[in-house]
């Protein structure tokens, strides 16, 4: 190529970077007549698009004459995303300026340390909040435990998306409050945001903690026949926990068999539990089988059929 302009050099370096040859970018950077801010920006970029480099990438970022916001962004962002939120922070304090982008990447950066009041600290100082860093929030205080603030905010986010439903509805099936699981789902839809595979999932997950048969049959109906969605072996799963722990152990044990997936040890683990409380040895024991040939070393099915022989039996069965 006699003559290259800046979208050949670009073209090269994301080449490079994409490939993980890093010394052939830093070859074709040497080679640029006129290094500006964009050449430096590739470079720097073809570092951090490695995450085992970054002390070299934080090296380029250093010799630049001149940065961006886009230059202090990329590296605020690599760290945050590889955990180390300290280094993150020292880099912020640094900032000549900040965007939307630098403060949504402090509060998820905090949030993925589980650092609830670090990244509610920021979160409170943000000139500008947007739905992710809203998002981000909610998602934080729920699975920190908090789902008071969690719902405190979720109420007061200006607008919602997908996610911002969907993180709400996790938290509710996650923590066993199948009535607010489901009245969220129905706001949802009503909101217009069409539920996707995973939104059912948490909706079949909540009323399988209560074992609400009738409820978890007819959302997994309309699930396949109203929004066309595949049914996944997690789906079949949270049936059959609906079937168990409403004491139907027989459907719940046809389900098993019939399903068209291989059931995992989490539906077996739900089918034990239900059997050691309804004192079904016989099922247990065909149970505790399938939980031990899929997880060998986990004692927990013996536990469960040992308490269900006692209960059941009043002693442990002769051996053959």
């Amino acid at each position: 190529m006699p003559l290259r302009d800046s979208v050949s050099w670009a073209g090269m370096f994301q080449a490079f970077a994409r490939c993980g040859h890093l010394e052939a970018a830093k070859e074709t950077f040497y080679q640029v007549p006129c290094k500006d801010v964009v050449t430096w920006n590739l470079l720097l970029a073809a570092f951090l698009h490695n995450d085992c480099r970054i002390q070299e990438a934080r090296c380029v970022f250093e010799r630049m004459p001149k940065r961006s916001l886009i230059s202090w962004n990329s590296l605020l962002a690599t760290y945050a995303r590889t955990g180390n939120v300290c280094e993150a922070k020292r880099l912020f304090d640094r900032m000549p300026g900040r965007d939307v982008f630098s403060w949504t990447t402090m509060v998820g950066g905090f949030a993925e340390k589980a650092d609830v009041t670090e990244a509610r600290r920021f979160f409170a100082r943000m000139p500008k909040q947007n739905v992710v860093s809203w998002n981000t929030m909610v998602a934080t205080n729920s699975q920190g435990g908090h789902l008071a603030e969690a719902e405190r905010l979720f109420e007061e986010m200006p607008e919602r998306n997908f996610y911002s439903w969907s993180v709400m509805l996790a938290a509710y099936a996650h923590l066993g409050h199948t009535e607010e699981a489901i009245r969220v789902f129905h706001e949802m839809e009503v909101d217009g945001v069409r539920p996707d595979e995973v939104a059912f999932m948490c909706l079949l997950a909540a009323c399988g903690h209560r074992g609400m048969v009738a409820e978890a049959l007819g959302y997994f109906a309309s699930m396949v026949s109203d929004y066309g969605l595949e049914p996944t072996a997690e789906h079949y799963s949270s049936i059959v926990a609906s079937f168990a722990r409403s004491g139907q152990l027989k459907h719940a044990e046809e389900l098993l068999a019939s399903m068209p997936f291989l059931p995992d040890q989490v539906a077996w683990r739900v089918f034990l539990g239900a059997c050691g409380t309804l004192e079904d040895v016989s099922r247990a024991q065909a149970a505790a089988r399938r939980v031990s040939d899929l997880v060998p070393a986990n004692s927990v099915p013996y536990v469960v059929l040992a308490n269900t022989y006692r209960a059941g039996l009043g002693s442990f069965p002769e051996p053959s």
